[in-house]
């Protein structure tokens, strides 16, 4: 019989009150008092280094719930490169594609929905990140950096919603132009299977 790995992160299952902008994909200002720019169904906004920021304090719905994230495990595959996305398990180290060897560092704990936090499986507080530079890194699991989701066969950023993930250099990850037809930036989720086990004759 084969199972299939699914696994529950309770990261945080007290209540907690976070930024509403933050589940919004954008950050909290720094400043509490910051000027408001806006104000929408979901609190005020201002503006900081030159991008949306929610002004902490100002939510219209009541604190947060932290949920549990039920993940699944993956091994994403590039078929234009035969290759799979991998980290070396360092934090801050480029994440590349590379030969599918299915090890631990090629296997990705990844919310069913395809929308959020892609954790390393070897060390779940470990998650791909969006550098300033645009490149994919590895990074502590945390801001809106560390958030992706699936689009079709691409994934993306709420950052930066016209860019997928795609080849750099070589063999690099950052976020690059999505293209339709570039299979270079054609991700596929396998969902990793544990083998069957197999009877002890005696």
């Amino acid at each position: 019989m084969m199972m299939k790995k699914f696994f529950n992160w309770n990261h945080n299952p007290t209540p907690v009150t976070v930024c509403f902008s933050e589940a919004l994909g954008y950050p909290c200002c720094s400043d509490p008092n910051a000027v408001v720019v806006t104000t929408d169904e979901f609190g005020q906004w201002s503006i900081e280094n030159n991008e949306w920021c929610g002004i902490l304090g100002s939510e219209t719905t009541v604190p947060i719930l932290t949920p549990t994230i039920n993940t699944e495990t993956y091994y994403l595959y590039n078929s234009a490169s035969n290759n799979c996305i991998h980290s070396s398990g360092i934090l801050d180290s480029p994440i590349i594609l590379a030969y599918c060897d299915y090890f631990i560092y090629f296997l990705w704990d990844i919310p069913y929905t395809h929308n959020g936090h892609f954790h390393l499986k070897f060390d779940n507080t470990h998650c791909i990140m969006l550098s300033d530079d645009e490149s994919l890194v590895l990074g502590e699991c945390g801001d809106s950096s560390t958030i992706f989701y699936r689009n079709g066969n691409f994934i993306k950023s709420p950052i930066y919603t016209d860019k997928c993930f795609g080849l750099v250099n070589t063999y690099t990850l950052g976020l690059t132009e999505c293209i339709e037809f570039d299979t270079n930036q054609i991700i596929y989720f396998n969902l990793w299977i544990d083998e069957p086990l197999e009877p002890i004759d005696n």
